[in-house]
């Protein structure tokens, strides 16, 4: 479930607040439930929402989504071609569509979204905020922070490496003007992944294959400076930091892990 859980965050759309996600039928509601428990969703049962989950597509018909939203398809036992699938949402009125398989072939990703106008996607990304907040020592972080992390080796489904062997590099940014390094932290996996996936297409930071969760007062404890949240595209425009800072080593082991 954990493996489903990640996965499914990882195609979440962004948004600034908590995502509100509809389950489609049973399973998705069970995934639906335990994103809850990650405190970065909640279930939308009515009106328009951020995200559906399903695990039949013929459940395309019941996605109702605001723009800019995503309905997003794990399905298990897919026979049809990842090109059918495709032209199933694009028939439906979907664009943006996404289909592979997923979680070492056992299911099908199927994503897609409603067809918007340019006007629709600026405010989206607008709803992300503009502001880049630093966190001192002296200042209460959040109860949780997700980081971004490279694992050197990296894990493998079938090949899990030695964990005495493990490395975990976080990402920072530099302070130009004072040299000083200051740690990535996100309030959520959702955010986390929002800022993610465009620093790594734009060759930003390093590939990630951790967002390891910490609580927000063992971060407290490393005595870092922490930027909370910050969106990718605020934070390449803003010529106070650079990306050239070295990754902060962080032990694996004071993970939280706990699901509460």
């Amino acid at each position: 479930m954990s493996d489903i859980v990640e996965l499914i965050a990882k195609h979440l759309p962004p948004s600034a607040d908590r995502v509100r996600v509809r389950p489609l039928d049973m399973p998705a509601r069970a995934w639906a439930t335990a994103l809850t428990a990650e405190h970065f969703v909640r279930l939308c049962d009515e009106g328009e929402c951020d995200a559906t989950l399903a695990a039949d597509l013929a459940l395309v018909s019941q996605v109702r989504l605001r723009p800019g939203g995503r309905a997003i398809f794990l399905l298990s036992g897919e026979t049809r071609s990842l090109s059918d699938l495709a032209a199933i949402l694009s028939e439906a009125g979907f664009t943006r569509i996404l289909t592979e398989p997923v979680l070492d072939d056992a299911f099908v990703l199927a994503r897609g979204e409603p067809r918007s106008d340019v006007a629709d996607r600026s405010a989206e990304v607008a709803a992300l905020g503009t502001d880049l907040t630093v966190a001192r020592s002296v200042q209460p972080l959040p109860h949780y922070l997700h980081l971004l992390v490279h694992q050197e080796p990296p894990s493998r489904g079938w090949e899990q490496p030695d964990p005495a062997s493990i490395t975990w590099d976080a990402v920072t940014v530099r302070n130009k003007a004072t040299g000083e390094s200051v740690l990535l932290g996100f309030a959520s996996l959702v955010k986390a992944v929002a800022f993610m996936k465009p620093a790594v297409l734009a060759g930003a930071i390093p590939n990630i294959n951790k967002m390891p969760r910490y609580r927000g007062e063992t971060v407290a404890g490393w005595g870092m400076p922490v930027m909370l949240n910050p969106a990718f595209e605020v934070l390449r425009e803003d010529h106070r930091y650079d990306f050239g800072s070295p990754p902060l080593r962080v032990d694996p082991r004071l993970e939280d892990k706990v699901r509460e």
